[in-house]
């Protein structure tokens, strides 16, 4: 994968993708269902990370409830895993990526499900019934799963295959990942007609062997990912009588749940040693990695700790102080640079 990566995380829009928001604004203007719109709570929201393959990139999607605000607007954007180096690939709703096995390209969903080639930016539409989402790649880049909503007609888990662009119903489960090894799957899936709490379940590639692997009696257990050496599942439960999430990891068998962290939307790492996931904090959502062994973990989004504007004195040219949405900050001659509102301010 050849992404440019700049030495300095710059706040700026390249105009090698204004090409794309062109097109995404011909997309998002057509009759289409979206991902359900974010808790109003919420000031800004980072969610549905996914790890590329080498290591380096987290695609996420960004949500900005302020139209306006064109300084993190709404779209896909990838960042390196150290949090410095944000790109944005796609404007408006782009949701739920994931990366080919190759890293080479992002599958994501508006409501239908698009591929974004990571070097020329080309993106092609999959489908465009308006109500699909969730789309994974297959280990061997063949298929793409995907969610589609609707009637019993078309409600289900669906499968495109890349070669001969055929789409065809694979069951009546949502969020299916495919092991790396090719040969069984996992999903979120109910147990009866009563639509009972969702549980995670394992079968075979085709959908045969259908095995339950957790049983308990959260709310929801959901978002299932294999880890890249097919031993163990990270996934997302909700906890009845309570707003928060929980990411839970369990053996390929089953065996040895136990909870991680408060979080959603996990994804793992491909050493297998970090989890990065979605985490409130304060008024907005931020992308957290964590340290599977040591459970450390690292805001790489919305992260302020560092410096506090206030307390700089950073002020407009006005002599007031800015109202702080966003700020980003980097080292250049011995020098701190601020990008506040696309105004830099050096801090000598």
């Amino acid at each position: 994968m050849a992404i440019e990566k700049n030495e300095h995380y710059t706040k700026y829009i390249s105009r090698k993708i204004v090409f794309i928001f062109s097109i995404i604004f011909i997309l998002i203007s057509c009759d289409t269902i979206g991902p359900p719109t974010p808790l109003p709570e919420y000031e800004s929201i980072d969610e549905a990370p996914a790890w590329s393959p080498d290591g380096e990139w987290i695609a996420y999607w960004h949500f900005n409830p302020i139209i306006s605000d064109t300084t993190y607007p709404t779209g896909l954007y990838i960042i390196d895993s150290n949090g410095v180096d944000r790109k944005l690939f796609v404007h408006g709703y782009a949701y739920n990526p994931d990366w080919s096995p190759d890293g080479e390209k992002i599958v994501f969903t508006n409501g239908n499900i698009f591929i974004i080639d990571v070097n020329t930016k080309e993106i092609n539409q999959l489908t465009e019934k308006g109500s699909d989402f969730f789309p994974n790649w297959s280990p061997d880049s063949t298929k793409i799963s995907f969610d589609r909503s609707g009637t019993s007609d078309t409600v289900g888990t669906w499968i495109i295959d890349l070669i001969t662009l055929t789409q065809n119903r694979f069951g009546f489960f949502s969020q299916l990942d495919w092991a790396p090894s090719n040969d069984k799957i996992v999903y979120s899936g109910s147990s009866d007609s009563k639509k009972s709490n969702s549980q995670i379940w394992l079968a075979s590639s085709d959908g045969s062997n259908q095995q339950k692997l957790s049983t308990n009696d959260f709310l929801d257990n959901r978002y299932p990912k294999w880890s890249t050496d097919n031993n163990r599942i990270v996934w997302e439960v909700s906890k009845r009588n309570t707003i928060y999430s929980e990411i839970w990891i369990m053996d390929n068998d089953g065996k040895n749940q136990y909870y991680l962290v408060e979080g959603y939307y996990p994804s793992w790492s491909p050493d297998n040693k970090r989890i990065v996931c979605s985490k409130p904090v304060d008024d907005k959502i931020a992308l957290f990695i964590i340290d599977i062994a040591t459970k450390e973990i690292k805001q790489i989004t919305f992260n302020f700790e560092e410096f506090n504007p206030d307390e700089k004195g950073l002020y407009n040219y006005n002599g007031n102080k800015y109202t702080y949405r966003e700020f980003v900050y980097f080292l250049k001659n011995n020098l701190i640079w601020f990008y506040v509102n696309k105004v830099k301010i050096d801090i000598k």
